[in-house]
């Protein structure tokens, strides 16, 4: 799904991709996500994706795969994983993944479910892609992660109720 989602009919330039666990706290505005010209804006997390508890998950393999597409095509080196949240996407962006990544893309398409071969679309690759494209910015960003498994999950979403609303 997350190599076709640019193919959407009607889909805009410019649109959010979101996970199924990814709540908005407040109203957000077009400039949360893009910059005035356009450029994407996305949040890198603090993490390696080497250094993760588990490196063979299939999400970290994905981040190596991306990595190893991003030094051959444009000589970049990546390290950080990028925070689960809101990702800003632009379709331009995807359709030079799909060009310049073309057996990537398909191979990862094959799959039913996520597997160690694949490489991480729209929440990885393509805001790497916008970045070394120079249509891509890191920002920081106004964000709570809330475990629905905690056991002090009824307090944790008071706080953020009652809270200044996060985006």
């Amino acid at each position: 799904i997350e190599t076709q989602i640019s193919n959407i009919e009607g889909l805009s330039e410019y649109f959010i991709y979101v996970n199924d666990d990814i709540f908005f706290g407040r109203p957000m505005s077009p400039n949360v996500f893009y910059t005035g010209s356009g450029s994407v804006k996305y949040s890198l997390a603090k993490a390696h994706y080497a250094e993760a508890s588990n490196p063979r998950l299939a999400v970290n393999l994905a981040a190596q795969l991306n990595a190893d597409l991003i030094q051959d095509k444009y000589g970049k080196t990546t390290a950080l994983k990028f925070r689960h949240v809101a990702h800003p996407q632009r379709k331009s962006v995807h359709e030079i993944i799909r060009r310049s990544f073309t057996d990537e893309v398909t191979a990862t398409a094959m799959h039913k479910f996520r597997h160690v071969e694949d490489i991480s679309l729209p929440s990885s690759l393509a805001h790497y892609v916008a970045a070394a494209e120079g249509i891509g910015v890191p920002v920081d960003i106004d964000y709570s992660y809330v475990d629905l498994g905690g056991e002090h999950l009824p307090m944790n979403l008071f706080r953020l109720v009652r809270g200044r609303g996060k985006q």
